[in-house]
């Protein structure tokens, strides 16, 4: 491999965030009882960290994965993210929280442009970033406290009628993934194509 090959152990690692939907369809083909779908989900994972894309976490997906009504359901995809092997996800203000919220993305860019007089948007854009992403195994992403995750039910109940009305546009389907562009590649999975 050759060091622009994104493969290579000196690429710089890049970032993608996936849908929830495609993530609870990633987690039950990784789950499934069906081999094929099993070794899907560990391929795309797998190509994935080969070609050095972290999935990016956020609360956002971890809030929409805890509503499912099925608890078994539930932790398991706990369990999933807690084995991922390496990923990314948003610093929370409490590193006991889990990932972090949008709001920590605004946090650290207000404190970016504050920190940049009259930056440009990508400078903000990257200091910001420097102190918003963490990378790591699964299990510091999301702590050994969610397995309780049942704790969070009621506070999480208002949210539950909301995220059902939600829908993805696609459904998950695992897709080897092309190079350069995963989201490309995910697209086109996705609609078919």
């Amino acid at each position: 491999m050759s060091s622009s090959d994104p493969r290579s152990y000196d690429a710089p690692e890049r970032l993608v965030v996936l849908d929830t939907a495609h993530l609870a369809g990633l987690i039950s083909d990784a789950i499934s009882n069906s081999r094929e779908r099993r070794r899907s989900a560990q391929r795309f994972i797998a190509d994935l960290l080969e070609r050095r894309w972290l999935p990016l976490l956020s609360w956002h997906h971890l809030e929409e994965l805890l509503q499912h009504r099925d608890e078994a359901l539930v932790d398991a995809r706990v369990r999933y993210l807690r084995e991922l092997p390496r990923a990314a996800w948003v610093r929370p203000f409490d590193d006991r929280a889990g990932p972090g919220s949008i709001l920590e993305v605004f946090r650290a860019e207000v404190a970016a442009a504050v920190a940049l007089p009259g930056a440009r948007p990508a400078q903000v854009r990257d200091l910001a970033r420097q102190h918003v992403i963490v990378i790591g195994a699964g299990a510091e992403a999301i702590p050994e406290h969610f397995r309780d995750w049942r704790l969070l039910r009621p506070a999480l109940a208002g949210q539950q009628a909301n995220a059902r009305s939600v829908a993805a546009i696609s459904r998950w389907r695992a897709h080897d993934i092309e190079v350069r562009r995963p989201a490309a590649s995910a697209a086109a999975y996705c609609s078919g194509v």
